[in-house]
């Protein structure tokens, strides 16, 4: 089972660029072996959905995951923001967010998906809701979100 880990630190603003990266730890916490691991990151910051992160349209594929082993992956947004909007989006609940929609494989051949949400709130603690609760911008020629956790 791969699953969040506990420390999660809060994303960070990259002046440079003007985006916001968020970073996040994870692990096989079951007791074999997660093989073809593939994730898709979206990412909010404001009031709108969640987008698919900065130059990560696609499925990026995270390889094997042995168990108890660590791994960790950042996201970015898109480019352009500025500090006073980042720091106003900090200071209200829910004002960025992260999406983790993960797929993996055990030793077996049986299929596993999942998916991870976390959302900053006003007084700097992250909030872990039901991933079904953090709503994607559909995309072309799709329906409905796909359905997984």
């Amino acid at each position: 089972y791969i699953g969040l880990l506990s420390n999660v630190d809060p994303p960070h603003f990259e002046p440079a660029t003007g985006q916001v990266a968020w970073s996040w730890p994870y692990t096989n916490y079951g007791r074999g072996i997660a093989i073809d691991i593939e994730y898709r990151e979206f990412i909010k910051v404001g009031d709108g959905q969640y987008r698919s992160a900065y130059q990560t349209s696609e499925a990026t594929f995270g390889g094997e995951l042995p168990p108890t082993k660590n791994e960790y992956a950042t996201m970015f947004s898109d480019p352009g923001l500025t500090q006073v909007e980042f720091t106003k989006s900090l200071s209200v609940d829910r004002g960025i967010g992260i999406l983790i929609e993960i797929s993996y494989f055990d030793g077996y051949g049986t299929k596993y998906e999942d998916a991870f949400c976390l959302e900053t709130l006003h007084n700097g603690a992250i909030s872990v809701p039901d991933a079904k609760k953090c709503k994607k911008q559909k995309r072309k020629g799709a329906d409905t979100p796909a359905q997984m956790g």
